[in-house]
């Protein structure tokens, strides 16, 4: 565990056990039924529930020498983490190879760089550079990142969409001007995928890229740099989420 995140499980620990001295529970002596109750009650957001939950398995591990087992935890509380669906590669560039050049070209894009749906929008053609194989990613939290396009799918549904593309400024133009914004972005993937069979949404094609940049072993800092993350500590947290929580299973 990293110092950054150590800090961050402690917070919750200690929030944590401020909860049950409210209560006059002893933490020695809390249930998992209580550690759950806790989490629902204190957190809405899905991975803010998962951090707390490994700040609280932290706390018993140090204090009481006692296991809370996460994973169990949350297949005994569905409600407390939905594990996103992780989608492997071949299965995302076969889609987007079969998808018509505009839409096989935004999912290349989105699962290459790990973008976030209101980022695609953002991208310009100017920023596709496939003589250098070079793309700039803007990011919604102002990131902005040259990053390489290696041969092979992703470079493929590029070259074809680009090849057959009126003239614009932005890559994906929309009729109100701009680029294309984050809904019609959710209902061009979702469409796409469910052609083929399968469920997905940018944000799971997102996890995906995470998923297998972590399998790859990459550094906290490409991995911040891939991802679009610019705060080492969200970074880190997220990494070892996902190595923790989720690599088991995709694995």
């Amino acid at each position: 565990m990293s110092r950054q995140s150590g800090v961050v499980y402690k917070y919750f620990a200690n929030r944590f056990v401020e909860w049950l001295a409210r209560r006059g529970v002893d933490p020695a002596a809390a249930s998992e039924d209580e550690i759950a109750r806790f989490v629902e009650e204190s957190y809405a957001n899905e991975f803010t529930r998962i951090v707390a939950l490994y700040g609280i398995r932290a706390m018993y591990l140090e204090r009481y020498n006692r296991l809370v087992d996460v994973t169990n935890m949350i297949k005994r509380y569905p409600s407390l983490y939905r594990l996103q669906t992780y989608i492997p590669s071949d299965v995302i560039a076969d889609v987007a190879l079969k998808a018509q050049p505009m839409h096989g070209s935004m999912v290349a894009l989105i699962y290459e760089f790990a973008l976030r749906a209101g980022e695609v929008g953002l991208l310009e053609v100017g920023d596709i550079d496939l003589a250098r194989k070079r793309v700039i990613v803007k990011r919604e939290n102002g990131m902005i990142t040259e990053l390489p396009i290696e041969d092979g799918w992703v470079y493929e549904t590029l070259v074809r969409y680009l090849s057959q593309m009126p003239p614009h400024r932005y890559l994906y133009p929309s009729r109100k001007g701009g680029g294309y914004k984050h809904d019609t972005v959710w209902k061009i993937v979702k469409t796409t995928f469910k052609e083929r069979g399968v469920d997905a949404t940018p944000k799971t094609l997102r996890f995906s890229r995470m998923a297998d940049l972590i399998i790859r072993g990459v550094s906290i800092s490409d991995f911040m740099m891939w991802a679009g993350i610019k705060s080492q500590a969200n970074a880190t947290r997220i990494y070892e989420t996902i190595f923790e929580t989720l690599i088991p299973a995709i694995r």
